[in-house]
């Protein structure tokens, strides 16, 4: 069992080393393209040289954010990754994640409908982590939603926790595969996969962040019928309490 076991982890890591170096490519193959056709001034209107900026710097903060990605990964594995908390308002930080996706909603031609319910308490969490949690949960609804391009984010209260809701109608995900999806390089092996490429990190990654903010994510799916991601995080205790110490920094 130890050499399957490794066996399949290694071939895991050659796996995700060729899809990192395709996901690079891919954004500075356009980035090239674009630059030298205005560099060699084969634009025909200020519409056209618009756009060609506008693919620059989508790609160039696509690029940003997979090499940021890449890196906070290298940090948590090496236990490196420290967290700075505090009062934060999850409103907030789902208005800021859709506005980061807004380029590939557009693309896509998704529809991203928020249900965030009033008077929710904060939550003590590091307010970029938790932006990044969000971003790749909607990357990932976007990825597997080939057909129904409807997305819904909800924000509720339910006792002492703040639940946050990433709900697609999109590909599923088979039950043998739902827990599996959470192992680092782990991707479903499906068509759909294998299409949309990517490096089997993100899923990990928002269970590293979510654990570091003492709460919870799962999923629940039906292959053909969407699947909802929920993070569970506790409530930040109200003034004065010491309920619930700041978790302070800690990786």
């Amino acid at each position: 069992r130890t050499v399957v076991r490794e066996a399949r982890f290694a071939r895991l890591k050659t796996d995700f080393v060729s899809s990192v170096s395709h996901d690079l490519r891919t954004p500075l193959t356009s980035i090239r393209m674009f630059t030298e056709t205005l560099l060699l001034g084969r634009v025909r209107s200020e519409e056209e040289r618009r756009e060609a900026l506008e693919t620059i710097a989508q790609e160039t903060e696509r690029l940003t954010r997979l090499t940021a990605r890449i890196l906070d990964f290298s940090r948590m594995e090496a236990g490196r990754k420290a967290y700075t908390f505090a009062p934060t308002d999850l409103g907030a930080i789902v208005r800021r994640a859709v506005a980061a996706c807004k380029p590939l909603i557009d693309e896509g031609g998704f529809t991203v409908t928020l249900e965030l319910a009033d008077g929710l308490p904060a939550v003590a969490a590091d307010s970029d982590a938790l932006t990044e949690v969000v971003i790749n949960l909607l990357t990932n609804a976007i990825k597997y939603s080939p057909d129904e391009r409807r997305i819904v984010v909800r924000l509720r209260g339910d006792g002492a926790e703040v639940v946050l809701e990433v709900i697609d109608h999109g590909i599923g995900i088979p039950r043998a595969e739902q827990q599996r999806i959470f192992e680092k390089f782990y991707r479903v092996d499906c068509r759909r996969t294998t299409e949309v490429g990517g490096s089997g990190i993100g899923l990990s990654l928002v269970q590293h962040i979510v654990t570091a903010h003492r709460g919870q994510v799962v999923v629940e799916s039906t292959p053909g019928a969407g699947s909802t991601f929920a993070v569970r995080l506790p409530a930040a205790p109200s003034a004065g309490s010491d309920d619930g110490a700041d978790p302070g920094h800690r990786g």
